[in-house]
């Protein structure tokens, strides 16, 4: 798994797994590349997108966790036990969704809209 790093004069840098940052830029509509930019000109419409992705990871998470209590309810007494189980030895390793993933690059490029600055990426140091 490669790491790609994030960077801006305007914010802090930080890495990724680059087949988490193909997903982003997929969903957003954008040219994958392993090294890049963005011009602080380009920031609106990207932030936009960002927000777009955002609100329908989080609506399909709400609407998996809504059908998975949906399951609790209507299951046996034993089922629930089963399930319930399973759940806690998930809950281990904690899964992160992808608006959490992309939260730190949003934030990236509003401080780099803000302050006019552009977003780099590419292999860390």
């Amino acid at each position: 798994m490669a790491l790609i790093m994030f960077r801006s004069s305007a914010a802090a840098s930080f890495i990724m797994f680059e087949e988490t940052a193909q997903e982003i830029f997929k969903k957003i509509g954008q040219t994958w590349t392993p090294e890049g930019g963005f011009c602080a000109d380009q920031l609106p419409e990207i932030i936009k997108a960002l927000d777009r992705v955002i609100l329908k990871e989080k609506e399909a998470e709400k609407q998996a966790r809504e059908a998975e209590e949906l399951k609790i309810k209507k299951s046996s007494y034993d089922e629930e036990l089963r399930y319930q189980e399973e759940k806690s030895l998930q809950s281990v390793s904690a899964k992160v969704f992808l608006y959490q993933r992309i939260q730190p690059l949003r934030e990236m490029m509003s401080r780099a809209l803000r302050h006019q600055k552009p977003v780099m990426w590419g292999k860390p140091y």
